[in-house]
């Protein structure tokens, strides 16, 4: 027998979602785990959540990790992108360049959306098919062979 849905906030679900994601959630995430914006303001005058950037959170129980740069730029994406080029370079260990901004390719189809891209990221656009995709701890990324 399953527990009935609740539609209150869940506190589980959210840091469920968000330990997948190096403590990221998305304003949409939030939402589905039942926390409205409103709350989420609530949550961080309390001091449990921070928000980095325009539609993004993070719970503040989770460690800091070396490369939370990338979550939040992927996330900004609608976790549609893909960190590439020179990121994925760095990233493999296949340039010695640190690059200052996230290189992050999108699909094709969005090269004709607007919106307002952080300062931190650098656009490209291109289908990336799944066999070229590696996972970088939470984030997808180019493999070596199409970086």
């Amino acid at each position: 027998m399953s527990e009935p849905e609740s539609n209150g906030p869940n506190w589980d679900r959210l840091f469920e979602t968000a330990a997948g994601q190096s403590g990221y959630v998305t304003t949409k995430q939030a939402a589905e785990a039942g926390y409205s914006t409103h709350l989420l303001r609530k949550h961080i005058h309390a001091g449990r959540v921070t928000r980095p950037q325009r539609g993004i959170y993070r719970l503040v129980h989770f460690p800091a990790t070396e490369h939370e740069e990338l979550v939040t730029a992927w996330l900004w994406s609608e976790q549609a992108a893909v960190i590439s080029h020179q990121t994925a370079l760095s990233l493999h260990g296949l340039s010695d360049v640190l690059p200052a901004q996230v290189h992050l390719t999108l699909p094709a189809a969005w090269r004709k959306r607007r919106f307002r891209v952080p300062p931190d990221v650098v656009l490209h656009h291109a289908d990336v098919a799944p066999e070229d995709r590696a996972w970088f701890s939470s984030v997808p990324i180019t493999n070596p062979r199409r970086t």
